[in-house]
Protein backbone atom coordinates (compact mmCIF):
# COMPACT_ATOMS: atom_id res chain seq x y z
CA UNK A 1 0.00 0.00 0.00
CA UNK A 2 1.35 3.55 -0.84
CA UNK A 3 2.04 5.66 2.33
CA UNK A 4 -0.76 8.37 2.70
CA UNK A 5 0.86 11.73 2.93
CA UNK A 6 -1.51 13.89 5.14
CA UNK A 7 -1.82 17.79 4.64
CA UNK A 8 -0.64 20.71 6.83
CA UNK A 9 -4.63 21.15 6.66
CA UNK A 10 -5.25 19.05 9.06
CA UNK A 11 -4.27 21.24 11.83
CA UNK A 12 -6.44 23.20 11.02
CA UNK A 13 -9.00 21.04 11.14
CA UNK A 14 -8.16 19.93 14.43
CA UNK A 15 -9.06 23.74 15.47
CA UNK A 16 -12.36 23.85 13.78
CA UNK A 17 -13.08 20.26 15.66
CA UNK A 18 -12.32 22.39 18.57
CA UNK A 19 -14.67 24.97 18.04
CA UNK A 20 -17.64 22.80 16.81
CA UNK A 21 -17.06 19.98 20.27
CA UNK A 22 -17.00 23.01 22.68
CA UNK A 23 -20.09 24.89 20.57
CA UNK A 24 -22.54 21.57 21.14
CA UNK A 25 -20.96 21.14 24.96
CA UNK A 26 -21.48 25.04 25.76
CA UNK A 27 -25.24 24.23 24.66
CA UNK A 28 -25.20 20.81 26.76
CA UNK A 29 -24.00 22.24 30.17
CA UNK A 30 -26.09 25.37 29.69
CA UNK A 31 -29.11 25.07 31.67
CA UNK A 32 -27.21 23.12 34.58
CA UNK A 33 -26.63 26.21 36.40
CA UNK A 34 -29.79 27.63 35.81
CA UNK A 35 -31.86 24.57 37.25
CA UNK A 36 -33.11 25.85 40.55
CA UNK A 37 -34.16 29.06 38.81
CA UNK A 38 -36.03 27.28 36.11
CA UNK A 39 -37.72 24.92 38.43
CA UNK A 40 -38.80 28.15 40.28
CA UNK A 41 -39.80 29.73 37.22
CA UNK A 42 -41.96 26.50 35.92
CA UNK A 43 -43.27 25.66 39.74
CA UNK A 44 -41.97 22.88 40.11
CA UNK A 45 -38.13 20.95 41.68
CA UNK A 46 -35.27 20.51 40.40
CA UNK A 47 -35.27 17.36 40.50
CA UNK A 48 -38.18 17.32 37.69
CA UNK A 49 -36.06 20.00 35.75
CA UNK A 50 -32.54 18.10 36.05
CA UNK A 51 -34.44 15.41 34.22
CA UNK A 52 -36.39 17.40 31.82
CA UNK A 53 -33.19 19.13 30.91
CA UNK A 54 -29.73 16.89 31.82
CA UNK A 55 -31.27 13.33 31.84
CA UNK A 56 -33.48 13.58 28.47
CA UNK A 57 -30.71 15.30 26.50
CA UNK A 58 -28.63 12.39 27.40
CA UNK A 59 -30.59 9.69 26.70
CA UNK A 60 -31.56 11.22 23.29
CA UNK A 61 -27.82 12.29 22.25
CA UNK A 62 -27.07 8.29 22.81
CA UNK A 63 -29.42 7.32 20.25
CA UNK A 64 -28.40 10.00 17.85
CA UNK A 65 -24.73 9.07 18.69
CA UNK A 66 -25.62 5.48 17.45
CA UNK A 67 -27.41 6.48 14.51
CA UNK A 68 -25.03 9.33 13.73
CA UNK A 69 -21.95 6.74 13.57
CA UNK A 70 -23.22 5.21 10.63
CA UNK A 71 -24.12 8.97 8.87
CA UNK A 72 -20.67 9.65 9.57
CA UNK A 73 -19.05 6.97 7.29
CA UNK A 74 -21.49 7.30 4.54
CA UNK A 75 -21.94 11.17 4.19
CA UNK A 76 -18.42 12.35 5.62
CA UNK A 77 -17.57 13.67 9.18
CA UNK A 78 -17.95 17.62 7.89
CA UNK A 79 -21.40 17.52 6.46
CA UNK A 80 -22.84 15.67 9.24
CA UNK A 81 -20.84 18.96 11.83
CA UNK A 82 -23.43 21.44 9.55
CA UNK A 83 -26.27 19.35 9.74
CA UNK A 84 -25.38 19.11 13.38
CA UNK A 85 -24.76 22.65 14.50
CA UNK A 86 -27.91 23.46 12.51
CA UNK A 87 -29.73 21.60 15.06
CA UNK A 88 -28.05 22.81 17.84
CA UNK A 89 -28.66 26.37 16.90
CA UNK A 90 -32.62 25.49 16.75
CA UNK A 91 -32.68 23.79 19.82
CA UNK A 92 -31.67 27.38 21.77
CA UNK A 93 -33.77 29.77 19.62
CA UNK A 94 -36.84 27.65 20.20
CA UNK A 95 -36.29 27.70 24.16
CA UNK A 96 -38.73 31.23 24.42
CA UNK A 97 -41.51 29.36 21.90
CA UNK A 98 -41.75 26.35 23.15
CA UNK A 99 -39.31 25.72 26.19
CA UNK A 100 -41.04 27.23 29.08
CA UNK A 101 -43.12 23.96 29.74
CA UNK A 102 -41.74 21.13 30.59
CA UNK A 103 -42.64 18.84 27.36
CA UNK A 104 -41.83 22.11 26.01
CA UNK A 105 -38.15 22.10 27.52
CA UNK A 106 -37.53 18.33 26.22
CA UNK A 107 -38.03 19.22 22.77
CA UNK A 108 -35.66 21.89 22.72
CA UNK A 109 -33.29 19.39 24.59
CA UNK A 110 -34.04 16.73 21.98
CA UNK A 111 -32.79 18.87 19.43
CA UNK A 112 -30.10 19.53 21.51
CA UNK A 113 -29.27 16.16 21.42
CA UNK A 114 -29.15 16.00 18.36
CA UNK A 115 -26.74 17.96 17.37
CA UNK A 116 -24.32 17.11 19.77
CA UNK A 117 -24.37 12.92 19.97
CA UNK A 118 -22.98 12.92 16.31
CA UNK A 119 -20.36 15.68 16.84
CA UNK A 120 -19.19 13.43 19.80
CA UNK A 121 -19.34 10.35 17.76
CA UNK A 122 -16.97 11.79 15.18
CA UNK A 123 -13.98 11.46 16.96
CA UNK A 124 -12.76 8.28 15.69
CA UNK A 125 -13.74 8.38 12.28
CA UNK A 126 -11.80 12.19 12.29
CA UNK A 127 -8.37 10.47 13.92
CA UNK A 128 -8.06 7.36 12.18
CA UNK A 129 -9.17 9.03 8.86
CA UNK A 130 -7.34 12.33 8.88
CA UNK A 131 -3.88 11.88 11.18
CA UNK A 132 -1.02 9.77 11.22
CA UNK A 133 -1.22 6.78 14.15
CA UNK A 134 1.07 7.92 16.27
CA UNK A 135 -1.02 10.88 16.38
CA UNK A 136 -4.46 9.59 17.47
CA UNK A 137 -4.28 8.81 20.46
CA UNK A 138 -3.69 12.67 21.17
CA UNK A 139 -6.03 13.80 18.28
CA UNK A 140 -9.01 11.72 20.38
CA UNK A 141 -7.77 13.70 23.64
CA UNK A 142 -9.32 16.63 21.92
CA UNK A 143 -12.58 15.53 22.28
CA UNK A 144 -12.01 15.33 26.01
CA UNK A 145 -10.32 18.89 26.15
CA UNK A 146 -13.37 20.74 23.50
CA UNK A 147 -15.97 18.99 25.82
CA UNK A 148 -14.53 20.20 28.87
CA UNK A 149 -13.85 23.97 27.18
CA UNK A 150 -17.39 23.98 26.13
CA UNK A 151 -18.42 23.65 29.72
CA UNK A 152 -16.00 25.68 30.90
CA UNK A 153 -17.29 28.19 29.12
CA UNK A 154 -20.97 27.21 29.78
CA UNK A 155 -20.30 27.23 33.57
CA UNK A 156 -18.82 30.73 33.75
CA UNK A 157 -20.91 32.50 30.67
CA UNK A 158 -24.40 31.12 31.24
CA UNK A 159 -24.63 33.17 34.76
CA UNK A 160 -23.42 35.94 33.51
CA UNK A 161 -25.90 35.86 30.38
CA UNK A 162 -28.79 34.72 33.12
CA UNK A 163 -27.93 37.81 35.22
CA UNK A 164 -27.80 40.19 31.79
CA UNK A 165 -30.64 38.90 30.35
CA UNK A 166 -32.59 40.34 34.02
CA UNK A 167 -32.42 37.29 35.39
CA UNK A 168 -34.92 35.64 32.56
CA UNK A 169 -33.78 32.64 32.05
CA UNK A 170 -35.31 31.47 28.50
CA UNK A 171 -33.48 34.33 26.99
CA UNK A 172 -30.32 33.48 28.61
CA UNK A 173 -30.62 29.95 27.03
CA UNK A 174 -31.50 31.55 23.82
CA UNK A 175 -28.36 33.46 23.63
CA UNK A 176 -26.53 30.40 23.84
CA UNK A 177 -27.37 29.70 20.06
CA UNK A 178 -23.84 32.78 18.90
CA UNK A 179 -21.65 29.88 19.96
CA UNK A 180 -23.16 27.27 17.19
CA UNK A 181 -23.27 29.69 14.82
CA UNK A 182 -19.56 30.54 15.45
CA UNK A 183 -19.08 26.60 14.79
CA UNK A 184 -20.74 26.51 11.74
CA UNK A 185 -18.57 28.92 9.66
CA UNK A 186 -15.31 26.83 10.91
CA UNK A 187 -17.35 23.90 9.67
CA UNK A 188 -18.02 25.22 6.66
CA UNK A 189 -14.07 26.45 5.73
CA UNK A 190 -12.96 22.60 6.69
CA UNK A 191 -15.86 21.00 4.29
CA UNK A 192 -14.86 23.44 1.26
CA UNK A 193 -10.84 23.33 2.55
CA UNK A 194 -8.12 20.83 1.11
CA UNK A 195 -9.20 17.46 0.56
CA UNK A 196 -8.00 15.08 3.31
CA UNK A 197 -7.14 11.29 3.22
CA UNK A 198 -9.39 9.10 3.86
CA UNK A 199 -8.00 5.48 5.15
CA UNK A 200 -10.06 2.82 3.87
CA UNK A 201 -10.40 -1.23 5.02
CA UNK A 202 -7.94 -3.46 4.58
CA UNK A 203 -8.11 -4.84 1.02
CA UNK A 204 -10.05 -8.09 0.60
CA UNK A 205 -11.76 -7.86 4.01
CA UNK A 206 -14.32 -5.01 2.98
CA UNK A 207 -13.29 -3.89 -0.52
CA UNK A 208 -16.13 -5.48 -2.04
CA UNK A 209 -18.38 -4.54 0.93
CA UNK A 210 -17.10 -0.80 0.68
CA UNK A 211 -20.52 1.44 1.14
CA UNK A 212 -22.38 -1.14 3.49
CA UNK A 213 -23.68 0.01 6.83
CA UNK A 214 -23.03 -3.67 8.21
CA UNK A 215 -19.74 -4.10 6.73
CA UNK A 216 -17.66 -7.67 7.50
CA UNK A 217 -14.58 -5.35 9.41
CA UNK A 218 -17.87 -3.99 11.37
CA UNK A 219 -19.31 -7.03 11.84
CA UNK A 220 -16.22 -8.55 12.95
CA UNK A 221 -15.67 -6.19 15.63
CA UNK A 222 -18.64 -6.55 17.04
CA UNK A 223 -17.85 -10.16 18.00
CA UNK A 224 -15.24 -9.66 19.93
CA UNK A 225 -15.62 -8.72 23.73
CA UNK A 226 -13.21 -5.37 22.62
CA UNK A 227 -15.76 -3.09 21.89
CA UNK A 228 -18.02 -4.20 24.43
CA UNK A 229 -15.15 -3.25 27.34
CA UNK A 230 -14.49 0.07 25.84
CA UNK A 231 -17.99 0.28 25.53
CA UNK A 232 -18.35 -0.36 29.28
CA UNK A 233 -15.99 2.05 30.38
CA UNK A 234 -17.58 5.14 28.62
CA UNK A 235 -20.90 4.04 30.56
CA UNK A 236 -19.08 4.34 33.75
CA UNK A 237 -16.94 6.74 32.87
CA UNK A 238 -19.95 9.26 31.45
CA UNK A 239 -21.92 8.50 34.64
CA UNK A 240 -19.15 10.02 36.77
CA UNK A 241 -18.59 13.09 34.54
CA UNK A 242 -22.25 14.13 33.94
CA UNK A 243 -23.72 13.73 36.85
CA UNK A 244 -20.73 15.37 38.38
CA UNK A 245 -21.90 18.24 35.93
CA UNK A 246 -25.36 18.05 36.43
CA UNK A 247 -25.65 18.30 40.10
CA UNK A 248 -22.65 19.93 41.61
CA UNK A 249 -24.15 23.37 40.05
CA UNK A 250 -27.25 23.13 41.66
CA UNK A 251 -25.86 21.75 44.90
CA UNK A 252 -23.71 25.36 44.97
CA UNK A 253 -26.71 27.17 43.48
CA UNK A 254 -29.59 25.99 45.70
CA UNK A 255 -30.49 27.39 49.11
CA UNK A 256 -29.47 25.31 52.63
CA UNK A 257 -33.39 24.27 52.68
CA UNK A 258 -33.33 22.75 49.50
CA UNK A 259 -30.37 20.80 50.34
CA UNK A 260 -27.54 22.59 48.47
CA UNK A 261 -24.88 24.67 50.12
CA UNK A 262 -26.47 28.04 49.26
CA UNK A 263 -23.16 29.83 48.08
CA UNK A 264 -25.17 32.18 45.55
CA UNK A 265 -24.51 36.11 46.76
CA UNK A 266 -26.77 38.76 44.69
CA UNK A 267 -25.60 37.99 41.01
CA UNK A 268 -22.65 35.90 41.94
CA UNK A 269 -24.32 32.12 41.67
CA UNK A 270 -22.05 30.09 43.62
CA UNK A 271 -21.73 27.42 40.62
CA UNK A 272 -19.48 29.70 39.16
CA UNK A 273 -16.38 27.99 41.79
CA UNK A 274 -16.60 25.16 39.55
CA UNK A 275 -14.99 26.89 36.22
CA UNK A 276 -11.61 25.81 37.76
CA UNK A 277 -12.89 22.03 37.24
CA UNK A 278 -13.80 22.50 33.98
CA UNK A 279 -10.60 23.62 32.91
CA UNK A 280 -8.79 21.06 35.17
CA UNK A 281 -10.93 18.44 33.17
CA UNK A 282 -9.49 19.94 29.95
CA UNK A 283 -6.11 19.46 31.38
CA UNK A 284 -6.86 16.09 32.01
CA UNK A 285 -7.59 14.87 28.63
CA UNK A 286 -4.39 16.37 26.94
CA UNK A 287 -2.44 14.69 29.52
CA UNK A 288 -3.84 11.38 29.34
CA UNK A 289 -2.24 10.47 26.58
CA UNK A 290 1.45 11.20 27.69
CA UNK A 291 0.37 9.13 30.96
CA UNK A 292 -0.66 6.33 29.07
CA UNK A 293 1.61 6.22 26.09
CA UNK A 294 5.05 7.75 28.01
CA UNK A 295 4.33 6.18 31.98
CA UNK A 296 2.41 3.74 31.04
CA UNK A 297 3.90 2.44 28.01
CA UNK A 298 0.26 2.74 26.04
CA UNK A 299 -1.20 0.15 28.43
CA UNK A 300 -4.52 1.85 28.52
CA UNK A 301 -5.05 -0.36 32.15
CA UNK A 302 -3.21 1.39 34.64
CA UNK A 303 -4.12 5.27 32.81
CA UNK A 304 -7.87 4.25 33.87
CA UNK A 305 -7.23 2.57 37.19
CA UNK A 306 -5.14 5.53 38.10
CA UNK A 307 -8.36 8.04 36.68
CA UNK A 308 -11.23 6.67 38.22
CA UNK A 309 -9.49 4.98 41.01
CA UNK A 310 -8.24 8.63 42.38
CA UNK A 311 -11.94 10.39 41.22
CA UNK A 312 -13.79 8.05 43.10
CA UNK A 313 -12.13 8.85 46.55
CA UNK A 314 -12.12 12.44 45.90
CA UNK A 315 -16.30 11.99 45.12
CA UNK A 316 -16.74 10.51 48.75
CA UNK A 317 -14.90 13.70 50.21
CA UNK A 318 -18.02 15.58 48.97
CA UNK A 319 -19.82 14.69 52.21
CA UNK A 320 -17.86 17.01 53.96
CA UNK A 321 -18.98 20.22 52.44
CA UNK A 322 -20.65 23.05 54.09
CA UNK A 323 -21.60 26.49 53.46
CA UNK A 324 -18.39 27.79 55.11
CA UNK A 325 -16.06 24.74 54.01
CA UNK A 326 -12.53 27.12 52.52
CA UNK A 327 -11.95 26.84 48.37
CA UNK A 328 -9.59 23.63 49.19
CA UNK A 329 -12.69 22.00 49.35
CA UNK A 330 -15.01 24.26 47.19
CA UNK A 331 -13.14 24.66 44.01
CA UNK A 332 -9.65 22.48 44.40
CA UNK A 333 -11.74 18.87 45.01
CA UNK A 334 -13.79 19.47 41.91
CA UNK A 335 -10.82 19.98 40.15
CA UNK A 336 -8.98 16.89 41.10
CA UNK A 337 -12.61 14.81 40.45
CA UNK A 338 -12.48 15.99 36.74
CA UNK A 339 -8.70 16.11 35.95
CA UNK A 340 -8.49 12.37 36.66
CA UNK A 341 -11.58 10.76 35.44
CA UNK A 342 -10.64 12.79 32.16
CA UNK A 343 -8.00 9.95 31.58
CA UNK A 344 -10.92 7.55 30.44
CA UNK A 345 -11.86 9.31 27.85
CA UNK A 346 -9.10 9.96 25.11
CA UNK A 347 -7.57 6.48 25.74
CA UNK A 348 -11.04 4.81 25.02
CA UNK A 349 -11.51 6.70 21.36
CA UNK A 350 -7.37 6.62 20.93
CA UNK A 351 -7.41 2.72 21.55
CA UNK A 352 -10.30 2.91 18.56
CA UNK A 353 -8.36 4.80 16.18
CA UNK A 354 -5.60 2.88 16.46
CA UNK A 355 -6.81 -0.82 16.18
CA UNK A 356 -9.59 -0.59 13.86
CA UNK A 357 -9.85 0.52 10.21
CA UNK A 358 -10.76 4.36 9.30
CA UNK A 359 -14.46 3.61 7.53
CA UNK A 360 -15.49 1.52 10.32
CA UNK A 361 -14.00 4.15 13.19
CA UNK A 362 -17.49 6.28 12.80
CA UNK A 363 -19.54 3.61 13.29
CA UNK A 364 -17.69 1.84 16.02
CA UNK A 365 -17.46 5.48 18.11
CA UNK A 366 -20.92 6.19 17.62
CA UNK A 367 -21.65 2.50 19.04
CA UNK A 368 -19.35 3.21 22.17
CA UNK A 369 -20.61 6.74 22.33
CA UNK A 370 -24.49 5.10 22.73
CA UNK A 371 -22.61 3.52 25.72
CA UNK A 372 -21.22 6.66 27.08
CA UNK A 373 -24.28 8.58 26.29
CA UNK A 374 -26.76 5.93 28.21
CA UNK A 375 -24.60 6.22 31.29
CA UNK A 376 -24.99 10.30 31.14
CA UNK A 377 -28.87 9.38 30.71
CA UNK A 378 -28.92 6.83 33.48
CA UNK A 379 -26.94 7.83 36.11
CA UNK A 380 -28.78 11.60 35.96
CA UNK A 381 -31.72 9.79 35.69
CA UNK A 382 -31.07 7.58 39.13
CA UNK A 383 -29.71 10.77 40.87
CA UNK A 384 -32.14 13.18 39.73
CA UNK A 385 -35.11 10.70 40.85
CA UNK A 386 -32.98 10.17 43.92
CA UNK A 387 -33.17 13.70 44.90
CA UNK A 388 -36.34 14.30 44.60
CA UNK A 389 -37.14 11.66 46.95
CA UNK A 390 -34.66 12.41 49.72
CA UNK A 391 -34.46 15.88 49.16
CA UNK A 392 -30.28 15.56 49.72
CA UNK A 393 -27.54 15.80 47.18
CA UNK A 394 -25.74 13.17 49.45
CA UNK A 395 -27.21 9.92 48.30
CA UNK A 396 -26.78 10.23 44.63
CA UNK A 397 -23.15 11.54 45.39
CA UNK A 398 -22.43 8.58 46.99
CA UNK A 399 -23.98 6.18 44.79
CA UNK A 400 -21.32 8.30 41.94
CA UNK A 401 -18.59 7.47 44.16
CA UNK A 402 -19.18 3.45 43.75
CA UNK A 403 -19.94 3.85 40.06
CA UNK A 404 -16.75 5.43 39.50
CA UNK A 405 -14.76 3.23 41.25
CA UNK A 406 -16.53 0.17 39.25
CA UNK A 407 -14.68 1.84 36.01
CA UNK A 408 -11.30 1.06 37.10
CA UNK A 409 -12.57 -3.22 37.53
CA UNK A 410 -13.78 -2.85 34.35
CA UNK A 411 -10.74 -2.26 32.30
CA UNK A 412 -9.28 -5.04 33.40
CA UNK A 413 -10.73 -7.23 31.08
CA UNK A 414 -10.10 -5.17 27.94
CA UNK A 415 -7.87 -7.01 25.02
CA UNK A 416 -6.85 -5.94 21.77
CA UNK A 417 -9.55 -6.99 19.05
CA UNK A 418 -8.67 -10.06 17.44
CA UNK A 419 -8.46 -10.02 12.91
CA UNK A 420 -7.43 -6.28 13.45
CA UNK A 421 -3.72 -6.84 13.83
CA UNK A 422 -3.09 -5.35 10.17
CA UNK A 423 -4.41 -1.88 11.11
CA UNK A 424 -1.60 -1.52 13.93
CA UNK A 425 0.80 -2.82 11.74
CA UNK A 426 0.38 -0.97 8.39
CA UNK A 427 -0.66 2.22 10.29
CA UNK A 428 2.21 1.97 13.07
CA UNK A 429 5.00 2.32 9.92
CA UNK A 430 3.46 5.59 9.38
Amino acid sequence: MNEIEYPKFRWFVLFAYVIVTSATSFCMISPAPLIPFIAQGLGTDPGVIGNATMTSFNLFMGFFAFLGGFLLDKIGVFRMWIICLVLTGLGSILVPVIGTSVWGLVFCRILHAAGTGPIMASIAALSAQQFKFNERTYIAAFQGFSVCAGIAAGQYLVPVIYSLAGNNWAAALTWTTVYPAIALLFAFVVLFGPTLPVVHSHAGEAGSAEGKLFSPDYKKALLFSTVYVLAIMGLIDSWCQRVFDGLMGGFYNAAIDKGGLGLTSGNVLGSQKLVWASIFMALGTLVAPYVNDKIFKGNPKPTVIVGLGISAILILTIQKFTPTSGDLLLVWVPCGILFFSSFVNPTIFGYVAKHYPGDVAGRLGGFIMFFFVFGSAAGLAVSNTMLSSTGSYMPPFLLLAGVTALGAIAVLFLKPPKGFEWVYMHDHKK
